[in-house]
């Protein structure tokens, strides 16, 4: 009896240990080879339908066709008032209009003498304005934006609102009557101005409120559209400024104001009706 159970031992245990062994020898590369079938996204997604079919015995895949639609345009389905056609060397020059780099206000201001006369053309007379608009342009944000003289900040004095006045350094500027003429380089007598909230005059010297804000984020370009009366002493013309958005999420919006510019008593063409844009 003892003899026969070793004989059934062995004949149980040695194949056993045989097998073990062939398992451990096989490699990796032998069993994604030959035992586990490589299926794909494809496979996959074919066995999904195919055992979906099955599971249900009614279901059908209809075939998909890519719907054709139209192309979605990046300007907002809005009212919006189209420009007129201005000249090319209008469109060139608008440029001198655009928002203010923060070291802009440290550029010289052209000086240049404007002389609008009979025998110019509408676009003549409309280019030239549009050189004066963007000069009015940058006056207007350099006087009324930070300040556009050299400011001792150490020294100041302040209002009846408790507000900052900074001492305006620059040699020329001791009076207010001196920042008026050096706006009154761009903008007639007439146009009305703020300069004396931003300015004080206080015992000979000059202080600047130098008071700070952002520009209109929106703004692109302003374009001097059309004439709209001609005389021998004043020109009005129609001011286009486009933004990218009117802050309420409608797109593309443009806004129209008059821009005019008045003969003085010694010559001189001046602004006096004008909206900074920005």
């Amino acid at each position: 009896m003892e003899i026969k159970y070793i004989k059934l031992s062995a004949l149980v245990i040695v194949p056993a240990l045989c097998a073990l062994w062939s398992c451990e020898s096989r490699t990796a590369e032998d069993i994604s080879e030959s035992s586990v079938p490589l299926i794909t996204s494809e496979d996959s997604a074919e066995l999904s339908v195919s055992g979906a079919v099955a599971a249900t015995d009614s279901v059908t895949v209809p075939e998909t066709k890519t719907a054709e639609t139209e192309p979605v345009s990046s300007v907002p389905s809005v009212s919006v008032i189209q420009p007129q056609a201005a000249p090319q060397s209008v469109s060139q020059s608008v440029s001198a209009s655009e928002p203010p780099a923060e070291s802009q206000s440290e550029l010289p201001e052209t000086t240049e003498s404007y002389d609008f006369v009979p025998e110019q053309s509408d676009d003549e007379i409309i280019m030239e304005a549009q050189y004066l608009f963007g000069e009015a342009c940058l006056k207007e944000w350099n006087f009324t934006v930070g300040s556009p003289y050299e400011l001792d900040e150490s020294q100041y004095i302040t209002n009846d609102y408790g507000w900052r006045y900074y001492l305006v350094t620059e040699p020329d500027i001791n009076s207010f009557a001196d920042v008026m003429a050096d706006y009154h380089m761009i903008f007639s007598p007439e146009y009305p101005d703020t300069l004396s909230e931003i300015f004080i005059e206080d015992d000979g010297h000059v202080y600047c409120l130098n008071g700070m804000r952002g520009s209109d984020i929106f703004f692109e370009q302003t374009v001097l559209s059309g004439i709209i009366s001609r005389s021998e002493n004043e020109i009005v013309f129609t001011a286009e400024s486009t933004y990218s958005d009117d802050g309420l999420g409608n797109g593309i919006t443009i806004i129209e104001n008059e821009f005019s510019i008045v003969k003085n008593d010694d010559g001189e063409w001046r602004v006096s009706r004008f909206r900074l844009p920005y």
